[in-house]
């Protein structure tokens, strides 16, 4: 028997043999079709994830915007900012920071309060009750969303 010789260049063969290698580890059809259901489930995942915290960031934007940490003293319902009593509460830490914290919506504001501040909240009626400070004095301004850029793009 005569065999003939089969001469390849090492690159031909390094050719070869990747193809061989990527076809051996390729995925059958039944794999590649679990495969593409799970991605198609990643990216509905995310889209809806996306949407989620959109609303939520709506949601978050319309209830800080929409109380006005106030209400009326005999009543106890909403009225506009300032008129009536703050339903506002809070404490001094012991780094003398100040939390308020509205009873309605939960908004937060952390402050350093001036000296004359400080002994009304010690002498007097303590946090209860009193005014938010301006978010000019706030250390957590960035708390305090803007308007969320779908709901701006929505009323263009």
């Amino acid at each position: 028997m005569s065999e003939k010789e089969l001469a390849i260049t090492p690159t031909q063969l390094k050719d070869i043999i990747e193809t061989a290698v990527r076809a051996a580890s390729a995925p059958n059809a039944l794999e590649q079709k679990r495969f593409d259901e799970e991605m198609d489930r990643e990216k509905r995942r995310l889209s809806l994830s996306v949407m989620l915290a959109k609303v939520e960031s709506e949601t978050r934007w319309r209830k800080q915007n929409s109380c006005s940490h106030s209400c009326n003293e005999k009543t106890g319902e909403s009225v506009p900012f300032g008129k009536g009593r703050f339903t506002t509460g809070g404490q001094i830490h012991g780094n003398g920071m100040a939390t308020l914290i509205c009873q309605r919506c939960a908004t937060t504001w952390r402050f350093d309060p001036t000296h004359a501040e400080r002994e009304f909240f010690a002498n007097g009626p303590g946090m209860m009750g009193y005014a938010p400070p301006p978010l000019e004095r706030c250390l957590n301004r960035d708390d305090f969303v803007t308007r969320p850029l779908s709901m701006v793009e929505a009323h263009q």
